[in-house]
């Protein structure tokens, strides 16, 4: 999904005091989320971990057309 400029982000964030994971153990592929053609998204107070067994893999990957596109 995408937000825009006048609807606002697509936020996906922790609930205050918790610490969300996104565990790659178990997942094929390089990347563990990939955010790809999107706009206004927010991803705020997530941990990501165990991209095993990979040459080249990231937590998050942003690619081709993305425009505000907030990681933290």
């Amino acid at each position: 999904v995408s937000g825009n400029a006048t609807a606002g982000y697509i936020t996906f964030q922790n609930y205050p005091n918790e610490l969300p994971v996104i565990d790659g153990t178990g997942r094929s592929g390089a990347n563990i989320v990939t955010i790809r053609n999107r706009n206004y998204i927010k991803l705020i107070g997530f941990e990501i971990r165990n991209n095993l067994n990979v040459n080249f893999g990231a937590g998050i990957w942003v690619e081709g057309g993305c425009d505000r596109i907030e990681l933290r």
